[in-house]
């Protein structure tokens, strides 16, 4: 689901020629639906937003080309996926609600597979 500040900056560019920097995009995880906004993002352990690279979109779709790894996370049920403009704070863009929630023990490794995340 993308976020109102994506679909406006979107919208803005196309009908208006407002500039829209593509931003880098940084993978938060999430403990309940962020909702357009970002909300229940994981905190604890060494939890931080990665870096996430993505293919250049076909047919409307995109997804990672990367693995992605959260490392010494907290004990944890995460739900969500997030995508955010900035490795902390900024602009909250995207929330992907995953197939099956991922429970975590206190220091596990949660990896995201290359092409795990699907957006289109």
């Amino acid at each position: 689901m993308q976020s109102d500040y994506l679909k406006n900056a979107l919208l803005d560019a196309v009908f208006y020629g407002v500039d829209f920097a593509v931003p880098q995009a940084y993978l938060s995880l999430h403990i309940e639906d962020p909702r357009g906004v970002g909300d229940g993002e994981l905190a604890g352990g060494s939890y931080v937003r990665q870096w996430a690279l993505f293919e250049p979109a076909s047919l409307g779709n995109t997804a990672n080309v990367e693995d992605i790894e959260f490392t010494m996370m907290p004990a944890a049920t995460v739900t969500h996926f997030g995508l955010w403009d900035a490795p902390s704070g900024g602009n909250f863009l995207w929330g992907i609600t995953m197939e099956v929630a991922k429970a975590t023990n206190s220091g596990d490794t949660l990896r995201v597979p290359v092409g795990a995340l699907n957006l289109g």
